[in-house]
């Protein structure tokens, strides 16, 4: 005997129910929203003072911690006399791959002293 799902109305219902769930499940992610600063400043990472780049006065920089399905917003000021750019690593960029790769190739980078 062969019953197909429409025939089954309890399953049709419950199939129904879990792909709604799913649904709203990857609906719920929020948007996070964070400011970097990069800057230079004296520090001794070895023991000889030099001048170094930093993330909000962090070297590495601040850690970006998320729940999967949230959206992540990403602003950067570049108070450096050079332009700048921020490789993201393992973070998949639906619309914006131009925000990752070589910079001045697949990447624009962020002039001095702009955001």
């Amino acid at each position: 005997m062969i019953t197909f799902f429409h025939q089954m109305p309890g399953f049709a219902f419950q199939l129904r129910a879990i792909c709604a769930l799913f649904a709203v499940q990857g609906a719920l992610g929020s948007l996070r929203t964070f400011n970097f600063t990069v800057h230079t400043a004296q520090r001794s990472p070895d023991g000889y003072s030099r001048e170094v780049y930093l993330i909000n006065g962090q070297q590495p920089g601040p850690m970006i911690e998320v729940d999967e399905g949230d959206d992540v917003e990403v602003f950067v000021r570049n108070e450096l006399p050079v332009s700048t750019t921020i490789h993201w690593h393992g973070i998949l960029q639906r619309g914006t791959p131009d925000m990752d790769g070589v910079p001045g190739v697949t990447q624009v980078p962020v002039p001095p002293f702009k955001r």
